[in-house]
């Protein structure tokens, strides 16, 4: 007879990370998750500003807005693995429940970055595919380049999709996928 007197159901959290990747199988989706954040996460009383842009060169792909950014907590909180939505909870209608946006680069690409500032403070993450599959299963450590150091940029964050895994990277989808979605996001937008 076993000792064991608890059943319990546990994950591996990389595995669990690249299986949600998955459901973002071409840059225009993967895109798409990081501008919706863009246009969701705001401070009170500002206009959305989201910017797209594709080096195919460099098999890069860079998201950047005037959000409201995030600090070492937000960050921890975005890097939850289907974690509430906070916002949700504080009874803000928004679009997602359990955040995605940690795994939606992996579907496409090996390197994520996250350039955020918060309230004059400034942190840069990055995290990448080989750090996943590495990973022990309880946990993926996620590298620190910069934490809350001073800066005079405004809020805002700038998402870094590195070493895109595609054959190239398509410019035209995520401008179609973008505007076609465009409209459904402002049917449930806050005012």
């Amino acid at each position: 007879m076993s000792s064991l007197t608890q059943l319990k159901v546990i994950s591996h959290v990389g595995r669990d990370l690249l299986a949600s990747a998955a459901a973002f199988k071409n840059e225009a989706v993967a895109v798409w998750e990081y501008v919706a954040n863009s246009l969701q996460y705001l401070d009170l009383g500002v206009a959305p500003r989201v910017q797209v842009e594709v080096n195919s060169e460099r098999r890069r792909i860079t998201i950047s807005d005037n959000g409201r950014g995030m600090d070492p907590q937000d960050l921890q909180h975005f890097f939850t693995m289907h974690g509430e939505n906070l916002d949700r909870r504080a009874g803000r209608i928004g679009r997602g429940k359990f955040g995605t946006g940690k795994s939606a680069a992996f579907g496409i690409a090996n390197i994520l970055t996250v350039d955020t500032v918060r309230n004059g403070r400034r942190n840069v993450v990055t995290l990448s595919r080989d750090t996943i599959e590495k990973s022990a299963g309880d946990n993926v450590p996620i590298k620190w380049e910069l934490r809350d150091g001073p800066s005079d940029r405004r809020n805002g964050t700038t998402i870094i999709i590195d070493e895109v895994l595609l054959g190239r990277i398509r410019i035209e989808p995520i401008v179609e996928y973008i505007e076609r979605h465009l409209q459904a996001f402002r049917a449930i937008a806050p005012e």
